[in-house]
Formats: structure tokens, C-alpha cells, sequence
């Protein structure tokens, strides 16, 4: 069943903290064991099959309720283009270590190219950039006269740092 192979997955895991691994088995718990309780991860009648998954992201991103949620559970929450993206990874990681294992109970990932929600405008992530301690030295040099300039434009006019480095 679809649970006990998840939740021994995420205890197999290596390179992550315990926080990490609690927040996956309450992603399980929360967001996926309610649509995929009853199924297997094995190929065929009774397996997860990639229909299932695209019906599956579509309810994360409705909010829908869940085939096995409880009666009585308050509304789910419209889950977020990242969130949805965030959820997929997991659930394709959980398959994909059904596929990878030996024997293999499933020949393919279900999760593989599925369309996921279009992450929009101020969704988007852009990647981080960090200077070495030389590399900014190196801007340092470069702008050292104009960034005395900035700053006591700053101090003079009472504008706004952004309003400032703008100019």
C-alpha cells in the first residue's frame, strides 16, 4: 500500500535533517495518503497510475476534497502553483524508489511528465547569487567613489536608499 512504502522511504532518506523528514510524513499524511490510501505503488490494477496523479494535482490546486478525507473535515486550503510543484516532487520521489528498487514492483514513474500549474509573476524563483569575499572586493574597488557619492546623497537629501540608488 501507498503509505507504508512512503513513510519507509522518507525513513530511508540520507543528507536530511529530522525537520525535513517530519515535514514530508506530514506531507504524506496530509496531501497525499487521503487520495492514494487504498493503493498500491505496484504497476497494474490497484496501482497509482498517472491519471490518478493528474486528478490528484488538479485537487491540490481546486482545493478539493480528498476521496478518503474524514467526514466532517473542515474545507481544504487551494494549494499554490509551489506548493503543488513542492507536493509532486515528493509523491514523484516515493514512485520513483518503486521504480528503482529491486525487484521493481513498476516499470515507470506515473509522475513523470506531468504538466504542473504555471508558476506566475511573483511565484517565480530566481536563483540566489554569493560573492566570494575577493569578488566583492573586486565591486568594492570599482564603486568605492560612486557609493561615498550614494551615501552622502542619502544622508543629504532624506530620500529613500531605493529612491537614491535609483537615480
Amino acid at each position: 500500500m501507498f503509505e507504508p512504502f512512503a513513510m519507509k522511504q522518507i525513513r530511508l532518506l540520507t543528507g536530511v535533517q529530522g525537520d525535513t523528514k517530519a515535514r514530508y510524513r506530514r506531507m504524506v499524511e496530509q496531501s497525499m495518503s487521503p487520495w492514494f490510501k487504498s493503493f498500491s505503488v505496484r504497476d497494474g490494477e490497484g496501482g497509482i497510475n498517472r491519471e490518478m496523479v493528474q486528478t490528484w494535482i488538479n485537487d491540490l490546486q481546486a482545493g478539493a476534497a480528498a476521496p478518503h478525507d474524514p467526514a466532517g473535515r473542515k474545507p481544504r486550503t487551494k494549494f499554490k502553483p509551489k506548493t503543488v510543484a513542492n507536493t509532486h516532487g515528493l509523491l514523484h520521489a516515493i514512485l520513483q524508489a518503486a521504480v528503482d528498487a529491486e525487484p521493481s514492483p513498476r516499470a515507470t514513474n506515473p509522475c513523470a511528465y506531468t504538466r504542473l500549474p504555471r508558476l506566475d509573476g511573483h511565484e517565480l524563483e530566481e536563483e540566489m547569487t554569493f560573492l566570494e569575499r575577493q569578488e566583492f572586493g573586486w565591486i568594492f574597488e570599482c564603486i568605492a567613489e560612486d557609493a561615498k557619492d550614494l551615501t552622502e546623497a542619502f544622508e543629504e537629501t532624506g530620500g529613500r536608499w531605493g529612491e537614491v540608488t535609483a537615480l
